[in-house]
């Protein structure tokens, strides 16, 4: 029994301390929550602005905590700079008080914090920002939660509609207004200075605008006092700052007529916070009036008038007015009132559709300056220029020309559309294909449209179409003609063509950019060109030339083809020559060429395709020399060679007797002939027989044999002797002259020379005898006492006979007039 007892005892103890325990751990338990229900109540309440802009109070409760800032709502925020006091919020006193931090949001508070006194503040300015800081009063019953922050603060000055400005005019008033702004209240430092040289100006009193007080909330601007109500005062709250205003939408209005801000001059608004010293600036340039007006001097009627304003009045109206010989435009169509933008401009347009012609009075007004423009009103002009008189069918043809209005060339040709072009920089050009074009005078005419032509290309253009309205003038507006003459087409190839020569095909053609060859060879093979495959030869200034390259030794006809007027052909389909067709080979030269001129092709009845055919034959080099058979010594000798070698090539023509060379000259082959002169004067030749051999450049030569003889001598006639006496009383009887004179003397013949004329001859006693040993005999030129020679020949005694008769005729006659006398 006493087991069982004590037994007992030991339960009932274990179950007693079990609960012992128990409720213990809920005591404590409690106290951790009645711990956890304290901190959740402690907590700052509120904060204000003081009036002086520097800084507020901050309002805390009874309750002491150690709690994080994360537990504690709502915490109140202040700015880095700003002064702050510290107020119970049960007794409303300030207390002696620890400033703790800073801390993170999640950090609990580990020191006393820095010591501030009753009725003191503590100066947040270099405080870290972003950071939550724990207030404590000394006795432990109360305390709170701040966070402190960086302000920020931006300005803008604006025009209306909150539009960003830049420029006033002065005189003007413009607004400013806080743009960012997180700060509920405070007091803000303004200063107006000129940005160049920093000075600060003045309003129309002279009261210097520098740190003036302006209160705000948020992004509004306040009055500083009810007093003042939307005055803005200076710092020392007395003087009235003249021509700074709050408005009815809280903004800052300058007004720069009471304010000494000059035209052309920038300015810089600047303003601080008094408490956190964070500065925000707006620059601001005034400028003076301005206005100016432009637009063209001269508008064609039915363009409009463009009238562009630019002037230093930003967001104003304009109002423009139109006149006429003094009178308004009909039905309101010359008034326009516009916006100008925030440069001051703005472009206004007015339609010239009902204008009359004449001086336009174009009057704008801003803000009450006027200015006054003056546009001509005239009547469109178009003009085609430099149409050739004539082209040919095929040809490319540049139709340009000019026009003062509308917007589109309408190109009309023979009473059909043909064309339409745009008019930039009042000019217009087309370039006109004239392939396929009827030859013959072909009329063009020109349409000035505002629009586009209700045509298409190869539309019929009624009469009366072109005498409606729908141009921009009615009729038309330009015109020229041009007269298109037929193609044309011309070949030439060589007859005969060395083998070892490139085969040259050239000609003219008209009306064309191409001609196109073939070349078949005696067999009727196809030459040229490879594989029958259309080949086109270009056509430049009317011109044409095609290298048919080297080609064995055989007889070949070539055809040139010109597309005619409507640039097709049979000849060539699909890019191919018809008698290409695998279906002729084996044709013969005659009858490909009869394909190729027959009634289906070439021949076709009402074809327009011109064509030219040619045979010509390719051999060895080959060269044909001629000369004369007999030519006098003195006289040169003319040489003529025929070959079939190229043009260009050099030749060589040489003279030679029994192997020696006499003489030699070289020349070049043109129209495969050479032609070349060779010397036979002055060379001592003996008459005989001469070799004259060509040679053109060492690929081919000739020789042929020519006789020189002597010179001929042309003998002189005697002429008659007259037995006809002087007439009675005759004064005066002139010597016949000597018969051959004046007749060029034969080469190479002796003569002899008599100084002076006749009668004046020096002669020796001897030659008075009648010998010629009196004569001096001298080279050709003048004497020794410069006097003209003449030349007798030394088998002439006759003419010598009747010089000395006549010699002594004329001395008896004028020893009969003396004697007369």
């Amino acid at each position: 029994m006493k087991r069982e007892r004590k037994s007992s005892r030991r339960k009932k103890r274990k179950k007693g301390f079990c609960v012992s325990v128990t409720l213990v751990a809920f005591a404590v338990l409690a106290v951790v929550l009645l711990a956890l229900s304290s901190t959740a109540s402690a907590k700052s309440v509120r904060r204000n602005y003081t009036d002086d802009g520097e800084g507020g109070f901050l309002w805390y409760n009874e309750t002491d905590s150690s709690s994080t800032a994360e537990h504690a709502s709502p915490i109140p925020k202040f700015y880095e700079g700003e002064k702050i006091y510290f107020l119970n919020n049960a007794s409303n006193k300030s207390e002696n008080v620890s400033v703790s931090g800073p801390w993170n949001d999640d950090e609990p508070v580990k020191d006393e914090g820095e010591e501030v006194k009753a009725g003191e503040f503590w100066d947040s300015e270099g405080r870290s920002t972003n950071k939550y800081y724990y207030v404590k009063d000394s006795s432990g019953d109360g305390g709170g939660w701040l966070k402190l922050e960086k302000q920020s603060l931006k300005v803008e000055i604006v025009g209306k509609e909150d539009n960003k400005k830049t420029k006033v005019v002065e005189g003007n008033e413009f607004n400013l207004r806080l743009k960012k702004n997180e700060k509920e209240g405070g007091v803000l430092k303004m200063t107006i200075e000129n940005k160049e040289n920093k000075n600060r100006i003045e309003d129309e009193k002279g009261t210097e605008i520098y740190e003036v007080l302006v209160r705000y909330s948020w992004k509004d601007f306040l009055p500083y006092d009810d007093k003042t109500n939307r005055i803005v005062v200076s710092a020392d709250k007395t003087k009235v700052i003249k021509g700074v205003q709050i408005n009815e939408d809280k903004r800052l209005v300058f007004n720069t007529s009471h304010l000494k801000m000059e035209g052309g001059e920038e300015y810089t608004i600047r303003l601080e916070d008094y408490a956190t010293e964070v500065e925000a600036t707006a620059d601001i340039k005034v400028v003076e009036k301005e206005v100016e007006i432009e637009c063209d001097e001269e508008v064609i009627q039915g363009d409009d008038i463009e009238i562009t304003i630019k002037s230093s009045f930003c967001d104003e109206t304009a109002n423009i007015t139109i006149k006429c010989a003094g009178e308004f435009w009909k039905n309101g169509t010359g008034n326009k009132t516009v916006q100008l933008d925030e440069d001051g401009q703005a472009t206004a347009y007015f339609s010239t559709d009902d204008a009359e012609l004449g001086r336009q009075e174009v009057t704008v007004v801003v803000s009450g300056m006027e200015r006054v423009k003056y546009v001509m009103v005239r009547e469109g002009e178009a003009s085609l220029e430099d149409v050739p008189a004539e082209a040919t069918v095929g040809d490319i043809v540049t139709l340009k020309g000019s026009s003062n209005f509308g917007e589109y060339a309408i190109f009309v040709i023979e009473d059909v559309f043909k064309k339409e072009e745009k008019i930039a920089g009042d000019k217009f050009e087309w370039v006109w294909d004239t392939t396929g074009e009827t030859d013959g005078y072909n009329n063009i005419e020109i349409f000035i449209l505002d629009e586009r032509a209700p045509f298409s290309v190869g539309d019929y253009v009624s009469e009366d179409w072109k005498k409606s309205e729908e141009g921009k003038k009615g009729g038309v507006d330009a015109s020229a003609g041009i007269y298109l003459l037929p193609p044309e087409l011309t070949m030439s190839v060589p007859e005969i063509v060395s083998d070892d020569d490139e085969v040259e095909v050239n000609g003219t053609a008209t009306g064309t950019d191409h001609v196109y060859l073939i070349v078949i060879d005696y067999k009727g093979e196809l030459i040229f060109p490879a594989g029958g495959i259309e080949k086109a030869t270009p056509v430049i200034d009317d011109k044409w030339n095609e290298n048919i390259g080297e080609l064995d030794s055989a007889r070949y006809c070539v055809i040139s083809v010109h597309k005619g007027k409507d640039g097709t052909t049979k000849a060539i389909e699909g890019g191919k020559w018809v008698v290409a067709e695998e279906s002729l080979k084996g044709k013969s030269l005659k009858q490909k060429i009869a394909i190729l001129e027959g009634e289906d092709v070439l021949g076709e009845a009402g074809s327009d395709d011109l064509y030219e055919k040619a045979y010509f034959t390719v051999s060895a080099p080959r060269v044909s020399l001629e000369v004369p058979g007999t030519v006098q010594i003195g006289d040169p000798i003319s040489v003529t060679a025929e070959t079939n070698i190229k043009d260009g090539e050099r030749a060589f023509v040489f003279l030679s007797q029994n192997s020696s060379l006499v003489d030699k000259t070289t020349a070049t082959v043109a129209g495969r002939k050479v032609e070349a002169s060779l010397n036979t004067s002055g060379l001592g030749l003996q008459p005989g027989k001469y070799e004259v051999k060509v040679d053109v450049s060492g690929r081919a030569s000739d020789e042929k044999v020519v006789t020189l003889v002597e010179k001929e001598e042309n003998e002189p006639t005697q002429p008659p002797v007259s037995n006809e006496t002087e007439p009675p009383g005759s004064n005066e009887t002139e010597p016949p002259e000597p018969p051959g004179m004046n007749e060029p003397k034969p080469q190479g013949e002796n003569e002899l020379e008599i100084e002076g004329g006749f009668g004046e001859a020096e002669l020796g006693e001897e030659g008075a005898n009648g010998t010629n040993e009196g004569f001096e005999e001298e080279e050709a030129g003048e004497g020794a006492e410069g006097k003209p020679k003449m030349r007798i020949p030394l088998n002439s005694w006759d003419l010598l006979v009747s010089v000395c008769l006549a010699f002594s005729i004329s001395t008896a006659l004028k020893k009969r007039r003396r004697r007369r006398c």
